[in-house]
């Protein structure tokens, strides 16, 4: 799947620490903002999508986290299929960690 990266984003104005908080920390605003890595690009469809299908659920009480949660955080396939795929990462260069 392609994802784009190149299509800029207005962060101003939106409570973004790195682009609303430049006056407040270096005493200026025409900055180019590289102190924090915060990135500018929207989240991934994987990512979005759950979060939507969950706010349009309506109901925001305690809730339990699903077995699949669990496997999910600790599957090592999961995360190298999310370094390969999305990030670029290539297979042998995990192997060095």
């Amino acid at each position: 799947m392609k994802y784009d990266f190149d299509r800029v984003l207005n962060r101003r104005n939106t409570g973004c620490m790195k682009w609303d908080y430049l006056q407040t920390f270096f005493g200026r605003e025409d900055l180019n903002s590289m102190w924090v890595a915060d990135m500018d690009f929207m989240a991934l469809p994987e990512i979005l999508s759950p979060i939507i299908d969950r706010a349009e659920h309506g109901i925001f009480g305690y809730t339990a986290k699903p077995k699949e949660f669990f496997n999910a955080v600790t599957d090592e396939g999961f995360w190298k299929n999310i370094q390969t795929q999305c990030c670029g990462i290539s297979e042998s260069a995990l192997l060095l960690r």
